[in-house]
């Protein structure tokens, strides 16, 4: 399990530490072994409300696994988003001795999407401000067009309202 990029921490019924690999170390910025032994709520802190840590804590008992977008702190003091799946842990009885914790920092991939949303705006914004018209369409399943719309110079250029054709196939 050290090999993998995910942080997996393994928890008793308790609450406390009983295994983490090496990217949970990395991740939350714990030193080595530190932290096995210890309740995971003084050592991981998250920004899961009461309510959240309730339907968290039911859907282990009924034997169901838990996932959501957390925010977590590492022990610099700083906020991180990440993937959080919480697992029943079970023994070779199938009796319920914990729960295993996988998680991954989702930082990079947040930035990436808004880098790309900027982009996206910044593409939508030069075309909507041409000097030239551009008509916009949507391909249908059926491989038709759907007019979707068109940037200010082209509805000066053909003297044209578009709102009008909106939604209309190009057939039409």
């Amino acid at each position: 399990l050290d090999t993998v990029q995910q942080a997996v921490v393994a928890f008793d019924l308790d609450g406390k530490i009983i295994y983490h690999n090496e990217h949970a170390v990395e991740m939350y910025g714990w030193k080595g072994r530190e932290v096995l032994g210890q309740s995971a709520t003084s050592v991981i802190e998250t920004d899961v409300t009461p309510e959240i840590e309730q339907r968290v804590e039911n859907c282990l008992a009924s034997g169901t696994r838990w996932t959501g977008e957390v925010r977590y702190m590492d022990v610099q003091g700083n906020w991180s988003p990440a993937m959080l799946i919480l697992s029943p842990l079970y023994d070779q009885h199938q009796m319920r001795i914990g729960s295993i914790g996988v998680s991954f920092d989702l930082t990079d991939l947040q930035e990436a999407e808004q880098a790309a949303a900027r982009a996206e705006n910044l593409l939508r914004e030069f075309i909507d401000t041409a000097p030239f018209g551009t008509h916009h369409y949507e391909l249908t399943p059926d491989g038709g067009l759907i007019f979707s719309g068109a940037n200010q110079t082209a509805g000066r250029i053909l003297h044209l309202d578009h709102d009008s054709i909106v939604g209309k196939r190009i057939e039409d």
